[in-house]
Protein backbone atom coordinates (compact mmCIF):
# COMPACT_ATOMS: atom_id res chain seq x y z
CA UNK A 1 0.00 0.00 0.00
CA UNK A 2 2.79 2.46 0.86
CA UNK A 3 4.40 1.78 -2.49
CA UNK A 4 1.22 3.01 -4.20
CA UNK A 5 1.38 6.20 -2.14
CA UNK A 6 4.73 7.21 -3.65
CA UNK A 7 3.67 6.15 -7.14
CA UNK A 8 0.53 8.30 -6.86
CA UNK A 9 2.51 11.20 -5.44
CA UNK A 10 5.05 10.82 -8.24
CA UNK A 11 2.31 10.90 -10.89
CA UNK A 12 0.96 14.07 -9.32
CA UNK A 13 4.41 15.67 -9.33
CA UNK A 14 5.09 14.65 -12.92
CA UNK A 15 1.73 15.93 -14.14
CA UNK A 16 2.22 19.22 -12.30
CA UNK A 17 5.70 19.61 -13.80
CA UNK A 18 4.52 18.87 -17.34
CA UNK A 19 1.58 21.24 -17.01
CA UNK A 20 4.03 23.99 -16.14
CA UNK A 21 6.32 23.18 -19.05
CA UNK A 22 9.26 22.36 -16.79
CA UNK A 23 11.94 19.76 -17.44
CA UNK A 24 13.19 17.28 -14.89
CA UNK A 25 16.55 19.06 -15.11
CA UNK A 26 14.99 22.42 -14.21
CA UNK A 27 13.30 20.86 -11.17
CA UNK A 28 16.52 19.04 -10.26
CA UNK A 29 18.52 22.27 -10.37
CA UNK A 30 15.98 23.93 -8.08
CA UNK A 31 16.02 21.01 -5.62
CA UNK A 32 19.79 20.54 -5.73
CA UNK A 33 19.58 16.95 -6.98
CA UNK A 34 20.16 15.17 -10.29
CA UNK A 35 17.47 14.81 -12.93
CA UNK A 36 17.68 11.06 -12.32
CA UNK A 37 16.62 11.67 -8.71
CA UNK A 38 13.63 13.72 -9.91
CA UNK A 39 12.78 10.87 -12.26
CA UNK A 40 12.83 8.47 -9.32
CA UNK A 41 10.56 10.79 -7.30
CA UNK A 42 8.13 10.93 -10.22
CA UNK A 43 8.00 7.16 -10.63
CA UNK A 44 7.72 6.50 -6.91
CA UNK A 45 11.01 4.58 -6.90
CA UNK A 46 12.44 6.94 -4.25
CA UNK A 47 10.69 8.81 -1.46
CA UNK A 48 10.83 12.60 -1.51
CA UNK A 49 11.39 14.38 1.80
CA UNK A 50 9.06 17.17 2.91
CA UNK A 51 11.58 19.96 2.36
CA UNK A 52 12.10 18.94 -1.26
CA UNK A 53 8.40 18.28 -1.73
CA UNK A 54 7.67 21.85 -0.63
CA UNK A 55 10.34 23.19 -2.99
CA UNK A 56 8.93 21.10 -5.84
CA UNK A 57 5.38 22.29 -5.13
CA UNK A 58 6.50 25.92 -4.91
CA UNK A 59 8.18 25.60 -8.28
CA UNK A 60 5.06 24.23 -10.00
CA UNK A 61 2.69 26.52 -8.12
CA UNK A 62 0.87 23.79 -6.24
CA UNK A 63 -0.10 23.48 -2.60
CA UNK A 64 1.93 20.92 -0.66
CA UNK A 65 -1.27 19.67 0.99
CA UNK A 66 -2.65 18.75 -2.44
CA UNK A 67 0.53 16.84 -3.19
CA UNK A 68 0.39 14.95 0.10
CA UNK A 69 -3.28 14.11 -0.47
CA UNK A 70 -2.50 13.00 -4.03
CA UNK A 71 -0.35 10.22 -2.64
CA UNK A 72 -3.42 8.67 -1.03
CA UNK A 73 -5.49 8.55 -4.20
CA UNK A 74 -4.25 10.52 -7.17
CA UNK A 75 -7.00 9.43 -9.54
CA UNK A 76 -9.72 10.98 -7.35
CA UNK A 77 -7.96 14.27 -6.61
CA UNK A 78 -9.83 17.22 -8.07
CA UNK A 79 -6.80 19.23 -9.09
CA UNK A 80 -7.45 22.78 -10.28
CA UNK A 81 -5.90 22.18 -13.69
CA UNK A 82 -8.26 19.27 -14.34
CA UNK A 83 -11.22 21.62 -14.55
CA UNK A 84 -9.95 25.12 -15.33
CA UNK A 85 -7.55 24.86 -18.22
CA UNK A 86 -8.05 22.64 -21.25
CA UNK A 87 -4.37 22.43 -22.21
CA UNK A 88 -3.43 21.41 -18.70
CA UNK A 89 -6.33 18.94 -18.74
CA UNK A 90 -4.90 17.42 -21.91
CA UNK A 91 -1.50 16.99 -20.23
CA UNK A 92 -3.20 15.33 -17.27
CA UNK A 93 -5.07 12.91 -19.51
CA UNK A 94 -1.94 12.19 -21.53
CA UNK A 95 -0.13 11.28 -18.34
CA UNK A 96 -2.57 8.44 -17.60
CA UNK A 97 -2.64 7.00 -21.13
CA UNK A 98 -0.97 3.68 -21.87
CA UNK A 99 2.46 4.21 -23.45
CA UNK A 100 1.41 3.02 -26.93
CA UNK A 101 -1.49 5.51 -27.07
CA UNK A 102 0.67 8.28 -25.64
CA UNK A 103 3.17 7.71 -28.45
CA UNK A 104 0.39 8.09 -31.03
CA UNK A 105 -0.75 11.37 -29.43
CA UNK A 106 2.82 12.66 -29.47
CA UNK A 107 3.18 11.77 -33.16
CA UNK A 108 -0.02 13.65 -34.01
CA UNK A 109 1.06 16.71 -31.99
CA UNK A 110 4.49 16.67 -33.63
CA UNK A 111 2.93 16.37 -37.09
CA UNK A 112 0.62 19.32 -36.39
CA UNK A 113 3.47 21.41 -34.99
CA UNK A 114 5.48 21.01 -38.21
CA UNK A 115 2.71 22.50 -40.34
Amino acid sequence: MKNNYYKNLGMFLRTSRLCNGLSQQKIADHLGVTFQQVQKYETGANKIDLVRLRQYCDMVGMNINEAIAAGNNYSKIDMPFKRKNSLKNIFYKMNILPQNKLNVVRQVVNALAVN
